[in-house]
């Protein structure tokens, strides 16, 4: 799989592009950057197959309603429909444990509640796609409408339940904005206290 990756300025936004070796493309949380993706698209002659979000905060599915009006089909998390700044006329939902072949690898959908009710992660082969629930050396928000931060405990520890050698892509160039599991694990005070929840909490907040 080939990885493209978009930052936006306004708020360090990253989006991604996967793609496969027919061409076939998957968009996760087109941002402001969106028409960047387009061109891409454009110039490769990619196949695109579906927009997936990890979450409806504005800043990650700015994009969503334009590639909806293209054609693709958009899923989300409706449990967080009520954050969309642009509505979409169709949105698809995401469960736990849903699998995707839009690509040849396939793409895991994990439900990871915290940072917002309807926040996923996305599993694909040794890339796992965090969106604002793990960032390198701190976990997402959780002072939000919709947060809740024991739902956040409760996704981090089944996060690392995942293989160490796991590749972090999160939603925003925080950190850099990537890592990997192993490295979470040993540096980040939100993986490192989350047995204790009263010490999960203090790293939290």
């Amino acid at each position: 799989m080939k990885l493209n990756v978009f930052c936006s300025q306004k708020m360090d936004n990253l989006s991604y592009l996967l793609i496969d070796d027919n061409k076939s493309a998957v968009i996760i949380d087109p941002s402001w950057n969106y028409e960047n993706i387009e061109k891409k698209i454009n110039s490769e002659k990619l196949l695109p197959k579906a927009v997936i979000l990890t979450h409806g905060h504005y800043d990650h599915s700015e994009g969503a309603s334009y590639f909806e009006q293209k054609g693709l089909s958009v899923y989300m998390g409706l449990e967080d429909l009520f954050m969309l700044d642009k509505k979409l006329k169709k949105p698809l939902p995401l469960k736990d444990n849903d699998k995707f072949s839009f690509l040849t690898d396939e793409i895991i959908c994990i439900h990871t509640p915290g940072h917002s009710p309807g926040s996923f992660c996305f599993l694909c082969g040794k890339d796992l796609f965090t969106g604002d629930t793990l960032f390198p050396g701190c976990c997402g928000r959780v002072d939000l409408p919709g947060s809740d931060i024991s739902a956040m405990r409760t996704s981090l520890i089944k996060i690392c339940n995942l293989p160490d050698d796991t590749l972090i892509h999160s939603g925003h160039f925080y950190n850099g904005g990537e890592s990997s599991l192993k490295i979470e694990k040993e540096r980040n005070p939100c993986i490192i206290n989350l047995k204790n929840e009263e010490d999960f909490l203090n790293a939290v907040l």
